[in-house]
């Protein structure tokens, strides 16, 4: 009885069919191609209050990054923007209403192309 109830307490390594499945790693977009879509997103703000959101996004980044909170620059400057953007309208609606044109079954308008 002993030796089963010890057997029992083994640690058991449980494989799902997620196992099987290969782990593919997409592509991650340059430093270049990153910095091009920030602008362009920040298009509709005056040059130097982008430039001063854009430098705000860098700093968290580092500094999140060298916390251990963040996986990539790239990631926690995307964050910092799509969190706090100061544009009108900001990033995170403009994402919304980007979601919201894909996901809808009427023709796209010239404003949301």
């Amino acid at each position: 009885l002993v030796l089963r109830m010890s057997a029992g307490a083994l640690p058991r390594t449980l494989a799902g069919h997620e196992q099987q499945q290969l782990k593919v790693e997409e592509p991650r977009p340059s430093a270049k191609a990153f910095l091009d879509a920030t602008r362009v997103a920040m298009s509709d703000l005056a040059p130097e209050r982008a430039a001063a959101t854009l430098e705000g996004a860098k700093l968290f980044a580092l500094r999140s990054l060298a916390e251990g909170r963040a996986t990539s620059l790239q990631s926690a400057m995307a964050l910092r923007l799509f969190l706090t953007s100061a544009s009108k309208p900001s990033l995170h609606s403009r994402c919304g209403e980007c979601f919201a044109a894909l996901y809808s079954s009427a023709p796209l308008t010239a404003e949301m192309e």
